[in-house]
């Protein structure tokens, strides 16, 4: 039986706009019909009354200031609940002095042009605050204590104003998916406190102040842009601020802190410490800034991209700290699913959340539907848990669902999304776990299919899978791994008018399946990092050209049969290109790394070999036209990938809450076997991927022996769903071709003009 819990309210006579609190746990919540505020505390013992003082009301710069303290003693031992119920949009200014947890609830602070906003944690506990959007003058986060800041507003528009700031060892993170906008932004490190701030269209119109003089971070993710950005770098602490590109950069370095910035007209570096300064480029960022001044290194976006910041999880609603209130899991209720409606059709997607699995309609209908099915570990406020907003893009109207991450929330959520039958033509994940695109979502055969272009992004460490039968004559097909994550595509027939696109940046995987037919007038595979792209299919055709670009440790694969027009192979990084399968009339390869090129042409070769590794022509006799070094083999070298299964489709729930188990014995069981085992079997696609190809770097093939019956290495699964473990593979299949008169030209000669040895 539940402990008894022993309540209390104290109604304040007067409005409030400012509240300063000393209690460990408390919740600001929205009273909508109130005109002055309330609070009303829970306790575990009759006793506890005698140690709080919650009516302290006094003003303080014209303001009316409400003053909350919780004490507790040994002779008390006391613990609160603490719900202050506020009239709606009427708090300005929050300050936290304990080392509990203080969360705001939306529609709470003052949503007002003509009003300022400041929150400020002196102690060691954590803000949370939550809303969809807010309007206001100034902005103000001060982490003075080892506490932290928790800013999660979707959309946050500032006229003038933002400060962000800590002196101590707290955190601030400012996040707002949507929209951050302001005049001006400041950003101060003196300490160990690190600064975050995250947008996916942060806009600074005047000025960007980035101070670090201690070893805390300053962080801005996502895209942004602002017209004057001053650096000041006096600390060990690293400035990770390329995500915002300015007109204008100033940078003064005189610590051993790095400082990664991005400018599009002007850069002045004075570089007094031992630190670097990183001008980060790409094709999104356009040309480098027009002035340059003072010593700059310039790397990419992929080498640079640093982890987003991790939120916080927001503390459950209830009474803790009690031990009669350690209630048993048995006894807790699984919240119901939570259901959106969206009208009208939908064709792009953003998720935010970790599982996701996409359906079509079973009928004709337009509308989109969003379900969220929470288990019982989930918070009871599923709402405020995930967001959503529809807006126009480019034309295109997107979708954006986002879920508030919790340290568990592979296991509490599972997110079902609902389109009209092949309306979906761009997705973009960033979520931790899985995306499954099940058949008939993506918008693949009609009779104005040619006009249309796919295209498929992962931003994080999570794995999208897609599931169908045909994509029949799209435009073009573009699938980018841009973080640690992977892209599964399988669809047996992929037919693709113009281009396909495959890209894999930082640590991710790109694995196309066909197994009937894939054919597309051009093709173009690009790795980056540790990146690895992986394309089978039993016959594929590329009517003109093909490029395959490496520029890290990370490999590219063609593990099938078929024929190109042109290849061109620019090899500039230590992973390997295994491109045998395919016969082009031309290739041309530029080998300017340690990487192995693994080639069949069909008429002419171009080789201009520049680095270590070595071009293998693996055909039995060498085409018409060479040119270059290079060496022949008659066999067909090529690394295996087994297709991932698809995660299930299920409401995941720890099995021990139908048996009674201890609380405590479940939230072991939950870290071991689901954090574990789960998180493995899902990930495991991209763990293959990732040591699969380290492992064939490790033993790359400097030369390959003609043995008279080569054997072939079995193919292995290397993925186990029921087990979540994962079978390695130990080298690259080697197939036997015939005939066996292969040559072996010498690598600093040119065939031609050389004599050939068998």
């Amino acid at each position: 039986m539940d402990a008894p819990i022993f309540p209390a309210c104290f109604p304040q006579h007067t409005n409030v706009t400012a509240v300063e609190i000393d209690c460990d746990r408390v919740f600001v919540v929205e009273d909508a019909s109130a005109t002055t505020a309330q609070i009303c505390a829970d306790a575990d013992t009759p006793f506890a009354w005698q140690a709080g003082s919650f009516d302290a009301v006094g003003v303080v710069d014209g303001e009316n200031v409400l003053r909350l303290t919780c004490r507790t003693n040994d002779d008390v031992g006391a613990h609160y609940l603490v719900n202050l119920f506020v009239p709606s949009r009427s708090l300005r200014r929050i300050t936290f002095v304990s080392s509990g947890t203080l969360v705001v609830y939306p529609r709470t602070l003052v949503d007002s042009m003509a009003a300022s906003i400041s929150i400020t944690n002196t102690d060691a506990g954590t803000i949370f605050i939550q809303d969809q959007a807010l309007h206001m003058h100034d902005l103000a986060l001060e982490a003075t204590g080892t506490g932290s800041i928790q800013w999660d507003v979707a959309s946050t528009v500032v006229m003038d104003a933002i400060g962000l700031r800590t002196t101590s060892a707290g955190n601030v993170t400012l996040l707002s998916r949507q929209v951050l906008t302001a005049a001006t932004l400041s950003a101060t490190t003196t300490t160990s406190g690190n600064i975050a701030a995250t947008s996916a269209n942060l806009t600074v119109a005047s000025h960007v102040a980035t101070s670090l003089s201690g070893s805390g971070t300053i962080t801005y993710t996502g895209h942004g842009a602002c017209g004057n950005h001053s650096i000041t770098q006096m600390g060990p602490g690293n400035a990770y601020t390329s995500a915002m590109q300015c007109a204008n950069t100033s940078v003064l370095a005189t610590s051993t802190g790095d400082v990664y910035v991005a400018s599009s007209h002007a850069l002045d570096v004075t570089q007094l410490g031992a630190g670097t300064v990183f001008l980060v480029s790409s094709k999104e960022k356009g040309q480098a800034p027009l002035q340059v001044s003072g010593t700059v290194s310039t790397v990419v976006d992929e080498l640079t991209t640093t982890t987003p910041p991790l939120l916080v999880a927001i503390p459950p609603h209830v009474l803790q700290g009690s031990p009669h209130h350690a209630t048993s899991s048995r006894h807790r209720h699984r919240n119901p699913p939570v259901e959106y409606t969206i009208q009208g059709s939908i064709t792009s997607l953003l998720i935010d959340c970790d599982r996701t699995f996409v359906r079509a309609q079973d009928n004709d209908m337009t509308t989109t539907k969003i379900i969220a099915t929470p288990d019982a570990k989930a918070p009871a406020n599923v709402e405020s848990m995930l967001l959503h907003s529809v807006e126009v893009v480019d034309g295109d109207t997107l979708l954006t669902v986002w879920c508030q991450h919790t340290p568990y929330v592979e296991n509490l959520y599972v997110v079902d999304i609902v389109v009209p039958a092949q309306s979906i033509q761009y997705v973009a994940f960033r979520g931790r776990q899985h995306l499954v695109l099940y058949p008939h979502t993506l918008h693949t055969s009609s009779p104005r299919s040619t006009n249309v272009s796919l295209a498929i992004t992962n931003e994080d460490r999570g794995n999208i899978f897609i599931q169908d039968s045909a994509v029949d004559a799209v435009h073009s097909l573009a699938l980018r791994a841009n973080g640690a994550g992977s892209i599964q595509w399988n669809v047996p027939r992929t037919v693709v008018a113009d281009t396909i696109e495959l890209r894999a940046g930082d640590a991710g995987s790109v694995i196309l399946f066909a197994t009937s037919q894939l054919s597309t007038e051009a093709l173009t595979a690009s790795t980056h990092g540790h990146g690895v792209v992986f394309v089978q299919s039993t016959n594929l055709t590329v009517a003109t050209s093909m490029h395959t670009d490496i520029a890290g440790t990370g490999g590219i694969a063609y593990t099938t049969h078929g024929t190109c027009g042109d290849h061109i192979i620019n090899q500039m990084g230590r992973g390997h290109v295994y491109a045998s399968a395919i016969t082009c009339a031309k290739t041309s390869v530029l080998a300017a790394s340690s990487g192995d090129v693994f080639v069949a042409t069909a008429n002419a070769l171009d080789v201009n070999q520049m680095g270590s590794g070595t071009v293998f022509v693996q055909q039995s006799t060498p085409p018409p036209h060479v040119s270059g070094a290079f060496q022949m083999d008659n066999r067909l070298t090529m690394p295996n990938l087994a297709l991932a299964q698809l995660p299930p489709h299920d409401d995941v729930v720890d099995d021990s809450l139908e048996h009674g188990a201890d609380p405590l014995d479940i939230d072991v069981a939950w870290r071991q076997h689901a954090m574990v085992g789960l998180a493995l079997a899902m990930l495991g696609l991209f763990l293959v991927c990732r040591h699969g190809w380290r492992r064939w770097n490790q033993q790359r093939p400097r030369w390959h022996q003609l043995l008279p019956n080569a054997p072939t290495s079995p193919t292995n699964d290397l993925y186990d769903p029921r087990t979540g473990t994962i079978n390695y593979v130990e080298t690259p299949l080697v197939h036997a071709m015939n005939p066996r008169n292969a040559t072996t030209i010498p690598r600093d000669t040119t065939y031609g003009s050389s004599v050939m040895t068998s």
